[in-house]
């Protein structure tokens, strides 16, 4: 099998170095052309040399530097989903630094931008370019999304005063300790003063949600989910949570069976995850935590 790959990968490299050297021999509009073409195919790695060999050339850098990003966060998408996430990291410090040469961020590189590269990348370019006019509420939603699960709050102060993310700050940083340490119910209080207007409106929304499942209270859990953000993180905790808000369990804990461990265990609320089975359930052989939690969301 190891030379099976050893060969294929010696092929790809050759076919790689004679589509360059096919660009080499072409002009400038002539390579840019045949970028597009490569992209039309999902070609987004063909595409990328393609543009980097019109910069080469002496391509517009304001033309050709756009396409390159929007190339860079394609290719991105495509190795995730073959997961290669070694290689969709390296794309992604790619992406970071085309983004940061931008002669100017538009509201759609910028949405771009968020859907994969961190975001204190996207903080520093947006500062050193004075570009916090870009910020629309969707944006500003997200980033808001990013500056909490990132642990980048402090990137909001260098937002102008009267940016909500900046204003906002204090009571976000405070809850947001409060559900680092499982507290949900203290997060809750802490975000008294959100409105649903702010960007993390939906942190108070998830919040409410976790309260709600502590108390196992399923009729606002069932509220709560549907007002979070079609952007808002914890794709698995969110379909668990909304699975035990229709039928009173979990369905889809073999697909998340680590997530469903957290539910259920100490990291995400104070009542440890032995406690919550011994509630529920006659004494347990609990051979493994993770093993156990499964068995009990299980449980119709």
């Amino acid at each position: 099998m190891a030379k099976v790959r050893k060969k294929k990968s010696k092929q790809k490299q050759r076919l790689r170095n004679e589509t360059q050297k096919r660009l080499q021999s072409l002009t400038p509009d002539a390579i840019r052309d045949q970028a597009t073409a490569f992209l039309a195919a999902s070609r987004y790695r063909d595409a990328i040399l393609a543009f980097r060999e019109v910069l080469k050339k002496g391509g517009d850098k304001d033309l050709i530097l756009p396409d390159l990003f929007r190339t860079y966060r394609l290719r991105h998408g495509q190795l995730l989903a073959k997961k290669m996430p070694r290689e969709a990291q390296a794309v992604t410090n790619l992406g970071g630094q085309v983004f940061e040469t931008l002669p100017r961020i538009t509201p759609e590189l910028l949405e771009q931008a968020l859907d994969f590269l961190p975001v204190r990348t996207v903080m520093a370019a947006l500062k050193e370019k004075a570009a916090f006019a870009v910020l629309t509420p969707e944006t500003e939603k997200r980033l808001g999304l990013l500056l909490v699960t990132e642990d980048a709050l402090d990137l909001a102060e260098d937002l102008p005063e009267d940016v909500r993310l900046r204003t906002d700050r204090p009571v976000m940083a405070a809850a947001a300790a409060n559900m680092m340490a499982g507290d949900w119910q203290a997060a809750l209080h802490a975000m008294r003063p959100i409105g649903r207007t702010s960007p993390f409106a939906d942190f108070k929304t998830f919040a409410r949600a976790m309260t709600a499942w502590e108390r196992q209270d399923r009729s606002t859990l069932k509220k709560a989910l549907p007002r979070l953000g079609e952007n808002f993180p914890f794709k698995g905790l969110r379909t668990l949570l909304a699975e035990y808000a229709d039928g009173g369990s979990f369905k889809s804990v073999d697909i998340y069976p680590d997530t469903a461990a957290l539910l259920l265990g100490p990291g995400i609320h104070k009542l440890s995850c032995r406690d919550r089975i011994q509630q529920h359930m006659a004494p347990l052989n609990l051979n493994g935590m993770a093993a156990a939690c499964r068995d009990f969301a299980r449980l119709d």
